[in-house]
C-alpha cells in the first residue's frame, strides 16, 4: 500500500517586543491560519517558547506534540513535532542535546558554540493506515559555530545509522547549501536527500535582510511536491521570518 504524508519543518522565530507588528504575540492567530491552510501530518517547528506553545496548542487540537526545552531544567525554546493524532501512534519519544555529552540537559559543547544549548526531538511514530514506522528528528543547528553545527548535525546521523528505520530530518540549520554540515549529510552512507533542493530563500528576516536558504527536509525515503509558504497581510505581517518548507514523503 503506497500512501503520501506531508510535512513540514518551520521556524517559527520567538517571541520578543523588539519584532513590533511581528512580534508573536501579533502573529499567533495569522500564523495559526498559515498552518491550517498548510496542513502537515507532522510539523517540525523551531524556536518555540512556552508561551508560543500555548497558542500552538489551543489552535492545532488535531494534533499532539512532543518535545521538551533546550535548558538543563527543560525549559526554553523547544523543538517541537506536532502530528495528527488520528494519523499516528506515538511508539517512543525523545530528546538529545547536540552536545559531547547528548544524554546530559543544557549540555554544550565545550567550544565552537553561540551561548545556548542546541537539542534534537525525534519522535518514533506508526503511520496508522499502513502501518509504517517512520523515525522523525528536528533540530536547530548552532547559529554561531561551523564547528558546532558540524559536530550536531554528525550526532544526529549517528543516531539515524543506529536506528536502521525510514528516517526524516527537518530543522532550521543555519547554513547554507554549500556548506560543511549538509555536505556532511550527503557524504553520510544512510541514503538522505534534500526533498528541498530546489527551494531558495527560505529565510528573509521578515523581508529586512538578504535572503538564504537555511531551512532543510532530509529524508532516505521517496518524496515529492516540494515548496515553500510564505503569506505577508497589507499591514506587513508574515507568518515568521523563515518560510515554511513542505514536503510530500511517500510512504510504500
Amino acid at each position: 500500500m503506497t500512501k503520501d504524508m506531508k510535512v513540514s519543518s518551520f521556524n517559527l522565530r520567538m517571541h520578543t517586543e523588539k519584532d513590533g507588528i511581528n512580534s508573536f504575540l501579533n502573529r499567533c492567530e495569522f500564523l495559526l491560519e498559515g498552518i491550517k491552510e498548510i496542513d502537515a501530518d507532522i510539523f517540525g517547528f523551531q524556536e518555540v517558547t512556552p508561551l508560543m506553545a500555548e497558542c500552538l496548542k489551543s489552535g492545532m487540537k488535531e494534533y499532539s506534540f512532543v518535545g521538551v526545552g533546550r535548558e538543563a531544567d527543560f525549559t526554553g525554546e523547544h523543538t517541537y513535532i506536532a502530528f495528527k493524532s488520528g494519523k499516528f501512534d506515538l511508539l517512543s519519544c525523545d530528546t538529545f542535546w547536540l552536545s559531547d555529552t547528548p544524554e546530559i540537559p543544557g549540555s554544550r559543547f565545550s567550544e565552537g558554540q553561540g551561548d545556548c544549548p542546541r537539542i534534537c526531538t525525534v519522535a518514533t511514530l506508526i503511520h496508522l493506515e499502513t502501518a509504517k514506522t517512520v523515525k522523525f528528528y528536528n533540530t536547530h543547528l548552532d547559529y554561531r559555530g561551523v564547528p558546532a553545527r558540524l559536530k550536531g548535525i554528525r550526532i544526529i546521523l549517528e543516531k539515524i545509522k543506529a536506528d536502521k528505520l525510514p528516517a526524516i530530518i527537518t530543522g532550521d540549520f543555519n547554513c547554507r547549501p554549500d556548506s560543511e554540515p549538509v555536505n556532511a549529510v550527503y557524504e553520510s552512507d544512510i541514503g538522505l536527500s534534500d526533498a528541498t533542493f530546489d527551494l531558495k530563500d527560505t529565510y528573509h528576516a521578515f523581508g529586512k535582510e538578504p535572503e538564504s536558504k537555511i531551512d532543510y527536509i532530509f529524508t532516505n525515503m521517496k518524496y515529492k511536491d516540494s515548496h515553500k509558504v510564505r503569506k505577508i497581510t497589507e499591514e506587513g505581517m508574515y507568518l515568521s521570518d523563515h518560510d515554511a518548507v513542505v514536503s510530500t514523503i511517500i510512504l510504500e
